[in-house]
């Protein structure tokens, strides 16, 4: 009897862990909607993107064929919550992201000060990228600004969490964007050239797409940003799936 009574307690303090555990996690956990603040930022943000190379107002790079509007896919944007919750330094795996549209979804990570500085960086990326030869500038980044313009992609869903600065995860917030499909496809251009006649007479803009709008982020403090800069504080991750 003695012996099942001990079982009972342990049982009991197991659950009360558990459970204390689980509130901490949905406390922390936001389920993303279409109207939410990333999803509406990224969203905007991704379509004004394909606006621009549309129009060859992008510099250094040609314009595209007319590149679909992203809409949202509520599937996508779970995962992407799901592994921004995590506050993990890399990409999740490719299986984490079984949809059943697509066969592959894309992924763009990030971790940094805000939304804004994300898009950005990822965006920014097209002075890395050589159109014809498909090919990144060496040791730098190219594969965010592809999946932002690829022509392949329709859908999009992202997700963002505040996170606990630590050593290991000194920022202040990861993003997370899945693509359906995936539209980096190894030695495959993102689009189709435009007819060259619709760059003549076109001022390429250098204006930066995403701006401070509406956020639930924090105004960064003098002290964080002084820190940001010192250390570089952009994260990103770029992997080939397909």
């Amino acid at each position: 009897m003695r012996h099942t009574w001990l079982q009972w307690i342990c049982l009991i303090f197991s659950s009360m862990i558990l459970l204390k555990f689980s509130l901490v996690i949905a406390e922390g956990s936001r389920w993303p909607r279409e109207d939410d603040d990333v999803n509406t930022l990224m969203i905007s943000w991704h379509n004004e993107a394909r606006r621009r190379m549309s129009k060859c107002l992008v510099p250094g790079q040609p314009a595209s064929e007319k590149l679909p509007e992203l809409v949202y896919d509520q599937q996508l944007a779970e995962q992407a919550q799901r592994w921004s919750n995590n506050c993990t330094l890399n990409h999740d795996k490719p299986s984490d992201r079984k949809h059943p549209k697509w066969q592959y979804v894309g992924q763009n990570w990030a971790a940094d000060h805000s939304y804004e500085s994300t898009f950005n960086v990822w965006f920014d990326e097209h002075m890395n990228y050589t159109f014809d030869t498909m090919q990144c500038d060496p040791g730098a980044q190219c594969g965010h600004y592809t999946a932002i313009v690829s022509a392949r992609t329709t859908h999009i869903g992202c997700g963002s969490a505040m996170c606990k600065k630590s050593l290991r995860f000194p920022w202040r917030v990861t993003v997370t964007c899945n693509y359906g499909p995936n539209g980096n496809v190894r030695d495959t251009h993102p689009y189709k050239k435009a007819d060259p006649a619709v760059c003549k007479g076109v001022t390429k803009l250098d204006t930066p797409i995403a701006s401070v709008e509406k956020s639930t982020i924090p105004p960064e403090t003098a002290e964080e940003k002084a820190r940001r800069v010192k250390r570089k504080q952009i994260r990103t991750c770029e992997c080939s799936e397909k």
